[in-house]
């Protein structure tokens, strides 16, 4: 069972306090002085496993977090210079009774690039593999917000972790003591929709859209388990070459039709034109069952390096060409696969083949005729053809 695990900054302020509000699940906390309380409990942290693991990143020294909020009565009156009594986090988290442990982690104040780069390492080694990340980035440094999101979609390459939120506390937006908590989840998500869109633009790959459609919880298409297989069978026309199907054209008329209904049932607004993109790079393919849909799938792979791909749908196209130009041949005749076989190996001057292949030698009297195809015209009156249909 993959970890939760709860990671967040605590300043050196002096906390107010407020109550705190998460309104899409109904959530308001009680008076606290840390956000980090209260967003555990909005994650109803109680339910976690206790396997599961917190980390509250402090600094140290005198003026350091650690021994102003972890701690104990860690601040001093302005006017007195007497400690002030109150509870550090450490006392509060204790009092939550949660089923796994939470630990400070020492980090550095990240007053250069060296000492963000080692905030950067330490957070990353708390991590581990298939981890089930919760990020609060209410506190810390400026960089702090842009280190996470950085930090993890490197940690989802490397360690195959997920992020599952996150969020801030909203001090400075509170209304009659109640501070909002922001969510920004979304975030991470769009850079996880921009890479898997680059995968299918550049390369056909559909593996990683697929995995965000199942991991999308707001998604509302009622027939995602089809999409997936959809996109399988996408992936599958271009890796193996399947000419007949991309012939057709349907395979891509559907998932544009998926692709929609995703579309305007998104939240997060800046992933529209990424989805559009996916299918922008689909409309080279018609509906049609013409031959044109094989000629964009080659330029397709030969535009993205698949050039194995572009060679066998190349050959393939040319093989098609010649079989729907022979005349007075039966359309049943024309699909069975033993007759492609021997038009083949006429094309390539297979003779080995050519004497094997005895089940049909009277197919020898169409070489004269073959041979004479070979001139642009014919290519040229094909796509003239192609084009009218």
């Amino acid at each position: 069972m993959a970890r939760k695990v709860f990671i967040s900054v605590l300043g050196s302020t002096n906390y107010g306090t407020c109550k705190y509000e998460f309104k899409e699940k109904g959530f308001i906390s009680q008076d606290v002085r840390f956000i980090q309380e209260a967003t555990l409990q909005m994650l109803n942290a109680k339910e976690w496993g206790n396997n599961s693991a917190g980390y509250i990143c402090v600094t140290s020294g005198d003026k350091g977090s650690y021994e102003l909020n972890w701690k104990d009565n860690g601040h001093k009156d302005r006017t007195s210079g007497c400690f002030i009594h109150c509870e550090g986090l450490e006392t509060r988290l204790t009092r939550l009774k949660l089923p796994f442990k939470i630990e400070p982690i020492l980090i550095k104040d990240g007053n250069d690039k060296d000492e963000i780069w080692e905030v950067f390492d330490t957070i990353f080694k708390l991590l581990k593999d298939d981890d089930e990340i919760y990020f609060d980035i209410t506190h810390g440094f400026r960089y702090l917000p842009m280190l996470i999101l950085v930090l993890s979609n490197y940690a989802k390459f490397l360690k195959n972790i997920k992020v599952k939120s996150i969020t801030y506390g909203n001090y400075e937006a509170r209304k009659d003591g109640i501070a909002p908590i922001v969510e920004i989840t979304s975030f991470s998500v769009l850079q996880d929709w921009t890479s898997a869109a680059n995968e299918y633009v550049e390369y056909g790959r559909t593996k990683k859209i697929s995995k965000l459609i199942i991991e999308d919880s707001e998604s509302n298409i009622e027939d995602s388990k089809s999409f997936i297989e959809n996109l399988k069978e996408i992936e599958g026309v271009f890796i193996t070459c399947r000419s007949k199907q991309i012939k057709s054209g349907k395979v891509f008329n559907k998932f544009n039709e998926y692709l929609k209904g995703f579309k305007n049932q998104t939240k997060i607004e800046p992933l529209v034109p990424i989805l559009e993109k996916i299918s922008k790079a689909n409309t080279s393919f018609n509906n049609n069952g013409n031959l044109l849909n094989v000629c964009a799938a080659i330029d397709w792979c030969y535009n993205n390096n698949l050039l194995q791909q572009a060679i066998t749908m190349g050959q393939e196209l040319i093989l098609s060409i010649f079989i729907d130009l022979l005349p007075d041949i039966d359309e049943r005749i024309k699909t069975k696969k033993n007759f492609r076989t021997a038009i083949n190996a006429l094309l390539t001057n297979d003779k080995v083949f050519n004497r094997e292949v005895n089940w049909h030698e009277s197919m020898l009297e169409y070489e004269s005729f073959l041979v004479k195809a070979m001139s642009n015209k014919i290519f040229e009156s094909f796509r003239q053809k192609e084009t009218q249909s």
